[in-house]
């Protein structure tokens, strides 16, 4: 019996985590695109660059930071865009 009730106290563990996980990245993705409209980047001709863009180095101490995965997210969903000198963009999508 104590078997069983350690097996799903790891199973609710590992489910709230990746809960948590998703949660994160679905805020981060709304700042991300709060932060493109404000700046008013809705196309290439006004698209500009994002300092979370750059991902950290392996010594990097800290809370993690959600962004740069979900600006990769973003991209894959054709939600922002790339110009072809780095700078992001509002696309079609949002």
């Amino acid at each position: 019996m104590d078997i069983i009730i350690c097996v799903v106290i790891l199973i609710a563990a590992c489910v709230l985590t990746q809960l948590g996980v998703v949660w994160k990245t679905k805020r981060a993705c709304l700042t991300i695109i709060k932060d493109l409209q404000d700046r008013k980047a809705c196309d290439p001709e006004f698209a500009v660059s994002l300092p979370y863009a750059q991902k950290k180095g392996l010594l990097h101490f800290g809370a993690r930071d959600y962004k740069p995965q979900a600006l990769q997210h973003l991209i894959q969903k054709e939600i922002i865009c790339v110009t072809d000198d780095g700078r992001y963009y509002l696309g079609e999508n949002v």
